[in-house]
C-alpha cells in the first residue's frame, strides 16, 4: 500500500477504521470500499487494481508471503515502529499515532489531523501547549468581553434614540 493512499484512507475514515477480523467472511463494508476508491483516485493509483487485490487472491498472497517474512507474532499487520513492535494494530489510529511520535518534527499532514493529532512529549513541549491553550482562552474571553461592550453600546445609542 503507497504512503499517500494510506495516509488519504486513514484520514478519510476519521480514525474509525474496522479492524480485519470485524470484516466477516466476503467482502470489506461499503463505505470502506468507497473511501478506498476516493483515496485511489486522489493519490493516482488504479482503482481496478486495487479492488482486484481486495476480491482476488492476489491480496491474500501478499499478506501471506509478509507474515512469512516476518517474526513469530501475534497477528496482522505486524508493526514495527523504530525496531519495536507495536502491540496496538487493530486500531489504524493508533498505527498512525505510533508512526507520527517516532517521525522528527511530527511527521506528514495527517499527523495533524485531528483523529491522529498526538499530545505533547516533552515536558516543553507540554508547557508550550498549556500556553497556547491558556493564550486562547485569554483571547476567547476578550473577545466575549468585547462582544459584551459592544452590546452593551448598542443597547445605550437605541435608549438615546428613544
Amino acid at each position: 500500500m503507497s504512503a499517500p493512499f494510506a495516509a488519504c484512507y486513514f484520514a478519510a475514515l476519521d480514525g474509525k477504521t474496522p479492524s480485519l477480523g470485524a470484516w466477516k467472511a466476503g467482502s470489506p463494508p461499503e463505505d470502506i470500499l468507497a473511501v478506498g476508491k476516493k483515496c485511489a483516485a486522489t493519490v493516482g493509483l488504479k482503482w481496478r487494481k486495487v479492488e482486484s487485490c481486495i476480491n482476488g487472491t492476489r491480496g491474500d498472497e501478499l499478506v501471506g508471503a509478509a507474515a512469512a517474512r516476518t517474526p513469530t507474532h501475534a497477528g496482522v499487520p505486524y508493526v514495527l515502529v523504530d525496531g519495536k513492535e507495536l502491540k496496538e494494530t487493530d486500531d489504524a489510529a493508533a498505527i498512525v499515532r505510533a508512526v507520527c511520535a517516532a517521525v522528527p518534527g511530527g511527521g506528514p499532514a495527517v499527523c495533524n489531523a485531528v483523529p491522529f493529532k498526538l499530545p505533547p512529549r516533552t515536558e516543553e513541549e507540554r508547557q508550550r501547549a498549556e500556553q497556547e491553550r491558556e493564550r486562547e482562552e485569554q483571547r476567547a474571553e476578550q473577545e466575549k468581553q468585547r462582544a459584551e461592550q459592544e452590546r452593551e453600546r448598542e443597547e445605550q445609542r437605541a435608549e438615546q434614540e428613544k
